[in-house]
């Protein structure tokens, strides 16, 4: 990987962010995508056919029959 793998792409900009952040944030679970690159991503996911899986962690299982509508995303 080199040191631009994660630097801005075409059409993309760059701002500084708030000297401290006023919101935490807990991963709920994954994103399982057929990428395995950054720069094979489309920008758009109406640019491609792939199918994705959206993976809740079990300890949010209560909460996932209240997001069945992922299933409808696309």
């Amino acid at each position: 990987m080199n040191d631009n793998a994660f630097g801005i792409r075409d059409g993309e900009i760059a701002i500084e962010l708030p000297a401290k952040f006023d919101a935490s944030l807990y991963f709920i679970g994954r994103i399982r995508t057929p990428w395995r690159r950054r720069e094979d991503c489309p920008k758009n996911a109406r640019e491609s056919d792939a199918v994705c899986t959206l993976e809740v962690d079990e300890r949010w299982a209560q909460a996932r029959p209240a997001a069945t509508w992922w299933c409808f995303i696309g």
